[in-house]
């Protein structure tokens, strides 16, 4: 029974290591091709560097390994950036301000959402951006960005990235 235990263990977890493996890679440098409708204030060159944590803090095996992806935005007013940890779910308050934000895989693409309620620009206002990644079969990436101030008030544009060599 024990080794038939230990035989179902040992499947399971080289079967989350391979299901961790087919999560595409975006490192690199990448180049606008096309945004789609004409978006102002795209990056229009990202770079992007993920990194892999497979222990935790006390030295213990994590289940699957955690991720930190790191992009700098190279937009026409400058450059911005930002970091995620995949899997992580937080928020916080500053200013009567209140911020969430959340980073998942769905399957083979990547979810970035941020939200923010309170006193933005007015008092009580809100605002919702979220960008799903993917990888086309060429190889291009893909960045569905949706902003939303209001129930009735959505953008959402595509843009399509090339690697650069």
């Amino acid at each position: 029974m024990r080794r038939h235990l230990a035989v179902c263990v040992l499947f399971l977890s080289s079967a989350s290591g391979l299901a961790a493996q087919a999560r595409p890679d975006f490192s690199g440098t990448w180049i606008l091709v096309a945004p789609s409708p004409a978006a102002s204030d795209v990056g229009e060159r990202l770079v992007v560097r993920e990194s892999f944590v497979y222990e935790s803090v006390r030295g213990t095996p994590l289940p699957s390994p955690m991720t930190t992806i790191a992009i700098d935005r190279y937009l026409a007013s400058g450059v911005r950036s930002d970091g995620y940890q995949i899997g992580i779910i937080g928020g916080f308050v500053t200013n009567q301000v209140q911020t969430r934000f959340a980073t998942r895989w769905d399957q083979d693409r990547l979810v970035i959402e941020t939200s923010a309620v309170g006193r933005l620009e007015d008092a009580g206002a809100a605002s919702q951006h979220r960008e799903v990644w993917s990888l086309g079969a060429r190889g291009e990436l893909s960045i569905v960005a949706t902003d939303a101030r209001a129930a009735n008030d959505a953008s959402s544009a595509t843009l399509v990235y090339r690697r650069q060599p």
